[in-house]
């Protein structure tokens, strides 16, 4: 607190107050008057020198400020939320924060930095794209709409994060569940060519210019919303026996379990084989228990489906941006990224990796890179927890460790649990804690970044 004096060029007086500064939700500074005194022409009938008198008085105030353990918070019944900026927070990103300093992945990609033209904070960029694959799992444009709800200051574009790690997309499109031009498009005939005529193997493909795509323009925990819009893309199908022979299979399988399901309802959930499920007729299931309802009713294999599918068997379909890249480039590119997956599949159950949005090597490498050092930074945290939770149990709790912005500088917390109180242990992390002011949660993240 100090005090401010405040004159007036049109009546040449001078307002005395005592104010407090603080910074809000969105680090900008702010005061807040704690005390208005009067003008000085009238405070200097009482008081010899008033500006003296209160700058002391200002001081003292601020001291007991500081030590005192308890705050009053004003609240305004009628107030509005601060819209302008992000009024919730997470904290828990504390934990990943200490590790990816201690092992200087920061100081590698600051170093090579140096060496290439961009100008971009490839190490911001890193940080902030670990947190939300941790943390908030999505695409790169969704990592970046999140960007507020973490204290760091990432003061980058989202070109800058697609000129770091690529733009460009490339996905696996069903065609089952595709719409009538696209399947009709996949059946016909004409267009498809065989790079080698002893091989089953077919393909073809054309560009859309008008192709309809939604795009998240906004994430809310881990509901997204998105919009509608028209791109120009491109449709790659492609044909193999083996495939054929595999969904084939698969599907018999689901099959026969089936009909287990449809001899004897009672005896299975529905998790027993949502595939299989998938297969019956007149089933209905409660959402809440997973359990069939209609033991009484006829449950029957549902042949029109099964013939539906058979169809298209042998079949894959391949939705890219890359126009100009060869069919085969593009399905190498897939058939990479897929390869990535299966090698880390925690980062598929835990950190949402999924084949989108690339398409050269580099861009693979770069999304690789991305879910191997969350993978490792994840990993340490796991075994400096002794081992005692599992990956998605650390970053459900560290998710939920978030606060909310009340008043000045001051932030409250609401949830802790055991792995909170263990990560105090490990990290010195000041988990559990109701109310911390910006300034310590500044302090706390600065010295998560100590070597």
């Amino acid at each position: 607190m100090y005090l401010r004096k405040t004159y007036t060029k049109k009546t040449g007086r001078t307002y005395l107050s005592i104010v407090h500064g603080y910074r809000d939700s969105g680090g900008n500074p702010k005061q807040k008057t704690v005390r208005s005194l009067g003008y000085l022409d009238n405070l200097e009938k009482e008081y010899a020198d008033p500006v003296a008198h209160f700058t002391i008085e200002a001081a003292v105030m601020e001291k007991e400020r500081q030590t005192n353990q308890s705050v009053t918070v004003t609240l305004e019944m009628n107030g509005q939320v601060d819209r302008s900026n992000a009024n919730r927070k997470n904290y828990g990103h504390i934990v990943f924060s200490k590790i990816y300093h201690e092992f200087e992945i920061d100081r590698f990609l600051k170093n090579a930095r140096r060496h290439e033209s961009f100008k971009f904070n490839t190490d911001a960029i890193m940080r902030q794209l670990m947190f939300n694959r941790l943390l908030y799992p999505g695409s790169k444009r969704a990592s970046f709409l999140n960007k507020g709800l973490f204290f760091d200051n990432f003061n980058f574009s989202l070109d800058d994060i697609y000129h770091a790690l690529g733009d460009g997309y490339i996905y696996s499109k069903s065609i089952r569940g595709a719409s009538k031009e696209f399947k009709d498009w996949v059946l016909e005939k004409a267009g498809y060519s065989q790079p080698s005529k002893n091989s089953s193997f077919k393909l073809k493909s054309k560009i859309v210019p008008d192709a309809v795509i939604n795009v998240t323009v906004k994430q809310i925990g881990k509901k997204k919303y998105k919009k509608k819009e028209t791109v120009e893309q491109k449709w790659i199908v492609y044909y193999s026996d083996k495939y054929a022979v595999r969904a084939k299979h698969k599907r018999e399988e689901a099959i026969e379990k089936a009909l287990k399901m449809i001899e004897n309802p009672a005896k299975y959930r529905r998790t027993f084989d949502y595939g299989a499920v998938g297969y019956i007729e007149n089933l209905k299931i409660d959402k809440e228990t997973g359990e069939i309802k209609n033991f009484e009713d006829s449950l029957i294999l549902n042949t029109k489906k099964i013939k539906e599918e058979e169809i298209y068997d042998g079949y894959y379909a391949i939705v890219t941006s890359e126009l100009d890249d060869p069919d085969e480039h593009i399905i190498k590119m897939y058939r990479e990224l897929w390869r990535i997956e299966e090698s880390f599949k925690v980062t598929k159950s835990v950190l949402e990796a999924r084949p989108v949005y690339l398409h050269t090597i580099e861009h693979i490498n770069a999304h690789f890179l991305i879910c191997f050092v969350s993978l490792l930074v994840a990993r340490i945290v796991e075994i400096r927890l002794g081992g005692k939770y599992t990956i998605a149990k650390i970053t459900d709790s560290l998710r939920n460790v978030a606060c909310s912005h009340i008043d000045q500088n001051l932030w409250l917390f609401d949830f802790a649990d055991e792995v909170t109180d263990d990560c105090n242990a490990a990290f010195g992390a000041d988990f559990g804690r109701k109310v911390m002011t910006l300034k310590e949660i500044k302090n706390n993240l600065g010295h998560a970044k100590n070597r």
